[in-house]
């Protein structure tokens, strides 16, 4: 407990932790893309008054789990479009927009194009931001960067990151039902061979019905 100012040593040691940890490659532009949306998902939900520890622990898609945010009652899936023509997304998988019977499932749809502007944050810009309105702990601050790290976002590199700029040029949130958009295994009347390795496809969410998150 504490502020981070008040447990200086602890911050020094998880950096020099961090320090020790292999170095990851560089982004590519697509997986800076996807997670600035997850960064700003995060931002808003801790903006709508979800406690911070409950929103890091529930990012959990740098770990790889089905979806980017797993909270008790509802499973969140991030997805950002650089795109012109809006909230086009690519869906990695047929079981990545899948449910059962009882599950909450929803898609935060962000259509976001890179600026160059002196005004515009870059990816850093974001995180710094996230740490220094909501993350007020030591251990908030240790579970945001593993996480950072776990993403492929190499703190060591943050001066790689800085001319990437970025503005919101809209988002909503909206439910995943059995009418939306999407291709699972049970859109096959046959089970697919299974020397099918991977499917993927493209939704396009423009003027989709949006709910309100709060």
């Amino acid at each position: 407990s504490g502020s981070i100012e008040e447990n200086t040593p602890y911050v020094i040691d998880n950096w020099l932790y961090f320090l020790k940890l292999p170095i990851k490659d560089k982004l590519t532009p697509d997986q800076i893309l996807g997670l600035v949306g997850e960064l700003l998902s995060l931002e808003n939900f801790c903006k709508l008054g979800a406690p911070v520890d409950l929103v890091i622990n529930a990012w959990q898609g740098p770990f790889g789990a089905k979806r980017d945010f797993m909270f008790e009652s509802v499973e969140i899936e991030v997805k950002a479009s650089g795109k012109q023509s809006g909230h086009i997304h690519k869906i990695n998988s047929l079981e990545q927009l899948s449910f059962k019977e009882g599950e909450e499932v929803l898609v935060c749809s962000w259509n976001i194009y890179r600026d160059r502007s002196k005004k515009s944050p870059s990816i850093v810009d974001i995180v710094d931001r996230i740490r220094n309105e909501y993350i007020t702990t030591p251990s908030q601050l240790s579970e945001f960067n593993s996480r950072l790290y776990e993403a492929g976002f190499d703190l060591r590199d943050f001066n790689d990151y800085l001319m990437d700029k970025f503005q919101v040029s809209s988002y909503f949130i909206c439910r995943v039902t059995e009418d939306f958009p999407r291709i699972t295994p049970d859109s096959f009347k046959k089970q697919l061979s299974r020397r099918i390795g991977k499917v993927e496809y493209d939704i396009d969410l423009n003027g989709f019905v949006e709910i309100d998150i709060k």
